[in-house]
């Protein structure tokens, strides 16, 4: 499964354990997306790929087990 979160979208926090236990393969995250929470992919066992754009507004991501066995782009 891939998601992409709209380069128009207006979210700006991606919550605690959004996408935990899913079966997410890709991800899109848009530049204005300043917060990835904690546990926000904890047990996404089909996860690849997260695609941060460019002049990206990501200020945090969160400490505990949020990537794993993922490649970041």
């Amino acid at each position: 499964t891939n998601f992409n979160i709209p380069s128009n979208s207006k979210l700006e926090i991606i919550n605690y354990g959004a996408f935990q236990q899913t079966n997410i393969k890709q991800i899109f995250i848009p530049k204005q997306v300043e917060v990835i929470d904690n546990f926000t992919f904890l047990i996404a066992k089909n996860m690849v790929q997260i695609e941060i754009e460019e002049n990206s507004k990501l200020q945090v991501i969160g400490e505990i087990y949020i990537f794993f066995n993922i490649m970041i782009k």
